[in-house]
């Protein structure tokens, strides 16, 4: 098996992280970039040292999926899966990791493999503090954010990114539509919008732009997969497809398996144009045809944004750019896949502290619509009773806006001068977020990885404009102070610098300051203000 560089790379970066006492190590690398065949190249290598080999998976498609790339590379792994025959004699292992957690007494290996490893399962890392404590762990993932993974793992192993496997080809390119959504007073929990909340904010303040005409208009005859809020705003906007004519399905976590299974084949096949769901596909689905994805769930998940925009990141047998049609502003909220990442593991530590923490409140009694008996659960305990959610995907007016992805970089780069520029004055980290909220009109984001840059011409250029504006006060002519002479300074200060009103011999003048009273300019107050010369 011939692996790529970065590969090779990440399998040497793994083993120094071992050599030097790490016992648990975390690989990331981009969705798609083949994190599987990097295991396969380790278990190979280490079953021919008589190593013992598990790899763990959370979900019963990527266990499938695994099987067969493994047999494809000529291993043959025992299978650790609900009622499946278990089969001890082989060196390697691929174990469901709900199976695992439920029984006691499982042959240890060697070496653990952990597959979407961002996702904590506390059994089994308890098991890895206990019984299996001299176990060496590798963890897989494209996204190792989540909060508290830095007390499971000894190491970061990062050796590329997206945007590097896109300029080498090994990703694919794409284009981006998007609009921003207001999503201000949903609330939040473990760092995402909360289902309900979102749900009713894209179903009342509506979602922006029409899902299915958008589709149409952009996308057309291309193989999409789309992320709705919820299993009811999913069925509807199936329904909407189907409604025009355009074979879609919709599935979810009740789906049964047999269903679910001809639906990813119909898709797969091409039967099925538009693939239709809420968190089915956001992890361990592979479909390299499908060139489209409708972002249609609001996220201020990180880890969520990533992992769905990775699903249509693979390198397409069309050779066509994946589209994106972002209905929910996440690439506003959360940035290209292409942007820079975190490259640490969060140690857990919060930054809440204990008056922030609010008591959670006890849900409100309501009544059944069938038998009137009252409640605080969803389903009726008297009669069984579920009530069916209907909601109308509605849009508001207006189009999706092709994106620019160097307007993303341009916002972060101007923020980080911002920083430099604030460092260097003696002001604080704010004054950065609030000139490039006045440059752009948005607030900047991932400012907590942002560092200070020196600030560039056009950054000063800018700033010096700003200054000039702020000194004609808006065409507003100042208070005229009494007994003025010539040579004399009245100074004020505003928007953090100070101004001193001159008045000579040929009429009145301005000096503008930074608050450290470093000259900036000099500035004739007219209603059209110009800069006239220096000190």
């Amino acid at each position: 098996m011939n692996l790529r560089d970065y590969q090779v790379n990440a399998i040497d970066s793994i083993r120094s992280s071992f050599q030097r006492g790490s016992k648990r190590v975390m690989l990331q690398l981009p969705t798609a970039s083949g994190k599987t065949h990097i295991a396969v190249k380790i278990i190979k290598s280490g079953i021919e040292r008589k190593q013992r080999f598990m790899f763990a998976v959370d979900r019963l498609q990527l266990l499938e999926q695994t099987c067969a790339v493994f047999a494809g590379h000529g291993l043959n792994p025992g299978i650790i899966q609900g009622s499946q025959p278990v089969s001890i004699w082989n060196d390697l292992q691929i174990a469901s990791i709900q199976t695992l957690n439920r029984r006691s007494h499982v042959a240890k290996p060697n070496w653990l493999i952990i597959d979407e490893a961002h996702t904590i399962h506390k059994p089994l890392m308890e098991r890895l503090s206990g019984e299996w404590s001299d176990v060496r762990v590798i963890g897989l993932s494209a996204t190792p954010f989540t909060k508290g993974l830095g007390k499971y793992y000894d190491d970061l192993v990062v050796v590329e990114t997206t945007k590097n496997l896109i300029a080498a080809g090994n990703l694919c390119d794409y284009e981006v539509y998007s609009a921003p959504i207001d999503m201000s007073g949903v609330k939040v929990r473990l760092g995402d919008f909360v289902n309900k909340d979102a749900e009713k904010r894209v179903n009342t303040t509506k979602i922006v732009g029409d899902v299915v005409n958008t589709w149409m208009r952009l996308a057309r005859n291309q193989k999409t997969v789309c992320f709705a809020v919820s299993v009811a705003h999913s069925k509807s906007i199936c329904d909407e497809f189907l409604a025009n004519g355009i074979e879609a399905a919709h599935i979810d976590a009740y789906t049964e398996p047999d269903d679910r299974k001809v639906i990813l084949d119909g898709h797969a096949s091409g039967k099925i144009q538009i693939l239709v769901n809420v968190g089915i596909t956001v992890a361990g689905w592979d479909s390299p045809d499908c060139t489209c994805l409708i972002f249609a769930c609001p996220t201020k998940s990180l880890i969520k944004h990533i992992q769905i925009l990775g699903r249509v990141l693979r390198v397409s047998t069309c050779g066509k750019k994946a589209l994106i049609l972002d209905h929910g502003g996440n690439i506003e909220r959360n940035g290209f896949p292409t942007d820079q990442l975190p490259d640490y593991l969060d140690d857990g530590t919060s930054n809440q502290s204990e008056s922030q923490v609010k008591e959670k409140k006890d849900p409100e009694p309501i009544a059944c619509q069938k038998c009137r008996f009252v409640s605080t659960v969803y389903v009726c305990p008297k009669c069984g009773f579920e009530p069916e959610i209907k909601p109308k995907v509605e849009a508001m007016p207006g189009k999706l806006q092709k994106v620019d992805r160097a307007s993303m970089e341009d916002k972060r780069d101007f923020y980080c001068m911002a920083l430099g520029w604030a460092k260097s004055h003696g002001k604080k980290p704010g004054m950065a977020y609030y000139l490039a909220k006045d440059k752009f009109g948005v607030a900047p984001i991932k400012t907590r990885s942002a560092t200070p840059k020196k600030p560039d011409e056009a950054f000063i250029n800018w700033m010096t404009h700003r200054m000039i504006k702020y000194a004609k006060g808006k065409g507003k002519k100042p208070p005229q102070p009494d007994n003025k002479k010539s040579g004399d300074y009245h100074t004020r200060k505003r928007q953090g610098f100070v101004y001193k009103l001159q008045t000579t011999l040929a009429g009145e003048r301005i000096r503008v300051e930074d608050m450290s009273g470093k000259y900036v300019c000099w500035a004739k107050y007219e209603y059209k203000t110009e800069l006239i010369g220096n000190t």
